[in-house]
């Protein structure tokens, strides 16, 4: 080479990356709902080709499960304070508010990989429930009822609410909202955690 640069590359850095992918996925999903996500979809609003997206991701499935836990990792940091059910009724707030900012969370499938975002989650889930006399397996349980029942409310929540506001008369309240929703997964927790049940 003339100016004696032998064996750099030339043209533009490469600019994709597995979060770049995953956010792009994240913006399709929160426009259009889930099922528009597709690697050909990406790959055109990244303006590169479902190839080039293939060499970061496994494919669609692998780009949801990431996608998944790029969400969970917009969760707020809170301080655990040792008092595990205020600690959860927030914990729980937080994610019914990502769930209503990503709708299509609630149907997401359950990943396979637990990414580093998602075992961060849990950590902390276990971390609030440090203070609760369970054994691990109890308070594992009781995570994935919570899961469970956050993304049903997701799911259903809306609707329920639209339906009992038609058939409610108008003095009492229209529905289940987010603090109600909050106590009975609050509850139904330690329901799980207590050896009595």
């Amino acid at each position: 080479m003339a100016d004696g640069r032998i064996g750099r590359s030339t043209g533009r850095p490469p600019r994709l990356d597995r979060t770049t992918i995953g956010l792009s996925g994240i913006t399709l999903a929160d426009e259009r709902g889930l099922a528009a996500v597709t690697m050909r979809r990406i790959a055109a609003r990244l303006d590169s080709s479902p190839a080039a997206l293939y060499r970061h991701v496994d494919g669609r499935d692998d780009l949801v499960e990431l996608m998944v836990d790029l969400v969970i990792g917009q969760s707020p940091d809170r301080e655990v304070t040792g008092n595990w059910r205020d600690d959860l009724e927030r914990f729980v707030g937080d994610l019914l508010q990502l769930h209503r900012s990503h709708p299509w969370l609630a149907s997401a499938p359950i990943p396979r990989v637990v990414g580093p975002q998602t075992t961060r989650m849990l950590e902390t889930l276990l971390e609030i429930l440090a203070a609760h006399p369970a054994d691990r397996g109890r308070k594992l349980a009781a995570v994935a009822v919570m899961m469970n029942l956050v993304a049903g409310f997701s799911r259903w929540g809306p609707a329920v609410t639209e339906v009992s506001t038609s058939l409610t008369p108008v003095h009492e309240p229209p529905g289940l909202g987010d603090l109600e929703a909050v106590a009975v997964v609050v509850d139904a927790v330690g329901g799980v955690l207590s050896p009595d049940r």
